[in-house]
């Protein structure tokens, strides 16, 4: 298995996608390919909203008491090869787990456990 998940569409102030390019580049290669592609928008513009998403997540957890949910931040995302995973970019990702505090994982930092 293969996938890039990437976190958002555009940065402010750039152009859709650029923040990705390189890495979708790398992750396609050179030769034509046919590809899925899941565009997803979901717009947070204030800190209530990003309180109310914490929320939905809480709630979400307490029902899947054994799953992980990542919060990917914007300009990150998740390369997936096998069962290697990777987080891209400069800024952390959140992950959520019941009963747990919310970690702030680095890039670079092992992520093997969200595979499992």
């Amino acid at each position: 298995m293969r996938l890039l998940l990437i976190s958002n569409s555009t940065n402010t102030g750039e152009s859709y996608l650029y923040h990705a390019k390189t890495q979708i580049k790398k992750f396609l290669g050179e030769k034509p390919v046919q590809a899925l592609f899941i565009p997803y928008a979901g717009i947070t513009i204030t800190y209530e909203d990003y309180e109310t998403r914490e929320m939905r997540i809480d709630e979400y957890i307490k029902i899947n008491t054994d799953i992980y949910v990542a919060g990917l931040r914007e300009g990150t995302m998740f390369l997936i090869e096998n069962s290697n995973i990777q987080l891209i970019g400069t800024r952390n990702v959140r992950i959520f787990k019941y009963g747990q505090s919310p970690l702030e994982i680095n890039p670079g930092n092992d992520l093997q456990f969200l595979m499992h």
